[in-house]
C-alpha cells in the first residue's frame, strides 16, 4: 500500500514539476521524496490508505454522482472510472471532483477511461475521431491516433487508459 501511494506522489510530482525524469528515476532511491511519501502515507487512516485502491466507476454505466461525492468527502477512493460519456461532461466532472477531493483534503485523485481506438468514439463521445485499431496500416498511423487519443484523455483530466495493447 506504501508503494502505491509512493507511486502516485511520486506521478503527480513527475508531473507537475518541470525537471525531467525517466523511468529509471523511479528505481532510485530519494531521500527526500521517501521522507515526503511516508509524511502523506502516515496521515492516512487505514480507511483512507485503503480507499486509495478503490477507483469506482462514474458516467451513464457508473454509480451517480450523488454516491461518488459521499465516497470522496469520505476520503474513501483514490480515483474515478470515466464510462459512457462525451468529453464535455467528462471534462466537468473531473473539475467537480477535484473541487470536492480538494475541500476534504484528498489526495489527487487518479482518472481512468476504456478509450481503445475501436472504442473511444462509444465510450467518450466527441473526442476527435480516430480509425479502428485492426484499419491502421502503418506504425505512424497508430501513433499519431495514440496521440490523438492521449490528447482527448489530458484534456479531461484522465491519467490512465484501460486500452489493451493488441486490439
Amino acid at each position: 500500500m506504501k508503494f502505491f501511494v509512493s507511486s502516485l506522489f511520486l506521478l503527480c510530482t513527475l508531473s507537475a514539476s518541470t525537471q525531467t525524469y525517466s523511468l529509471e528515476d523511479f528505481f532510485v532511491y530519494a531521500a527526500e521524496l521517501e521522507h515526503k511519501v511516508s509524511e502523506i502515507f502516515d496521515a492516512l487512516n487505514d480507511t483512507s490508505r485503503a480507499g486509495q485502491m478503490i477507483i469506482p466507476a462514474a458516467g451513464r454505466l457508473g454509480k451517480s454522482q450523488e454516491h461518488l461525492n459521499g465516497l470522496l468527502r469520505k476520503n474513501y477512493i483514490g480515483g474515478i472510472l470515466l464510462l459512457n460519456g462525451d468529453k464535455a461532461g467528462f471534462t466537468q466532472m473531473v473539475q467537480d471532483y477535484n473541487s470536492l477531493n480538494s475541500q476534504h483534503n484528498g489526495l489527487p485523485l487518479l482518472y481512468s477511461a476504456d478509450a481503445e481506438p475501436s472504442l473511444i468514439g462509444y465510450k467518450i463521445k466527441n473526442c476527435t475521431p480516430v480509425k479502428k485499431a485492426n484499419q491502421m496500416v502503418s506504425r505512424v498511423e497508430v501513433k499519431k491516433f495514440a496521440n490523438s487519443i492521449c490528447n482527448d484523455l489530458k484534456d479531461i483530466g484522465i491519467n490512465y487508459n484501460y486500452a489493451p495493447v493488441v486490439d
